[in-house]
This record gives structure tokens, sequence and C-alpha cells, in this order.
């Protein structure tokens, strides 16, 4: 996902890409250790112009994402339909070995350093993506998950498990009786 320099000017340039998902690094990463996989492509259409002596990217990005529910880990697609903009900005050739501690001002706290003659998209685009993951992965908000006895998922139907009405770590409690009682 790099962009020639020379392409962006003041004035808006459009860009769409689409291209295979295990392509980007971290997402590469994150499909390696079994967390989420990326099938398909990661397709983005975004606008990139100069502002200022930064280089400002908006758009959308998207591509589906295979997770397991956290509750009855069953694998569903997850689409991801997310917005970008970002901001970046040229690293001083002296900034790769400071003699002294580099102090980060807040507003250079957002912006993506580049070097050279292009401008790679990969970076943002799939940090976005990630940024875009659910924390806690469902199938669907109404994920009833499975018995923790017989390992049954309750989304099939309900299992032949006797059914405990008091559970849980303040169930004690309200078993006993008041002084007097």
């Amino acid at each position: 996902m790099r962009v020639s320099l020379r392409e962006i000017s003041e004035i808006q340039t459009t860009v769409a890409f689409e291209i295979p998902a295990e392509r980007f690094p971290v997402l590469r990463e994150i499909s390696r250790r079994g967390e989420a996989a990326f099938p398909g492509t990661v397709q983005s259409r975004l606008s990139i112009q100069r502002v200022s002596g930064l280089i400002e990217v908006e758009g959308r990005v998207s591509c589906t994402a295979r997770l397991s529910c956290a509750r009855c880990l069953a694998e569903f697609d997850y689409p991801i339909e997310a917005a970008i903009r970002l901001a970046y900005a040229r690293r001083p050739p002296e900034a790769a070995f400071p003699a002294e501690p580099a102090r980060v001002d807040p507003e250079e706290a957002d912006l993506l350093a580049f070097s050279g003659d292009e401008l790679d998209l990969a970076e943002g685009v799939q940090e976005q993506i990630v940024l875009a993951l659910p924390i806690r992965a469902l199938c669907r908000e109404d994920c009833r998950g499975l018995c923790p006895r017989c390992g049954a998922d309750w989304n099939r139907g309900p299992c032949d498990c006797p059914r405990e009405t008091e559970a849980g770590p303040f169930a004690a409690p309200g078993k006993r009786k008041a002084p007097g009682r």
C-alpha cells in the first residue's frame, strides 16, 4: 500500500486498494497466534492530501475477521468496517540517532513518521483493523454459551444436566436463616 509522494498534492487524491490480508504483518501475526483469521482481502478507499507540511489520509477500510465466540466457541465471520484518519510527517534524518533523549510534543503524538519518496499506508490501515476487533467476540448478542458440566451448546437447545437455580458465590448466604426466625 505504497503511494508515491509525487502523486500527493494539496488537492485531494483518492486511492483504492484491495490487498490480501496476509500481506499485512500484524494481521498475519494475529492469525499465526490463532487469535483471529483474516480470510480474503482488505479493501480501502482513501483520500490523501498535503496540508501544512503533513500528509493527511482519510477514508474507510474493511475486511472480514474470522473469530471464535467467547461463550460457545463457535467460529463466525465478523465484518470490519472502520473509518480511518491519519496524519503523516516526514522523519528528519537526524532523528535516527539523537544526541539527547527526544521530547514528544503532544501535538505530534498522533503522527506517523515516514521517510523516502513513498508513503506506506499499511501500518496505519492494519492498526485501524486491529482497533476495530471486539475485545470479547460473540457470535451473537444473545449467545447462551456452553453447559459447564457436559459442554453442550445451549444455542442448539437444552442439555439433560440438572439446572441449579441458586448458583454463584452469593447463593450460600441466601440459604441461611436470620436469627430468631
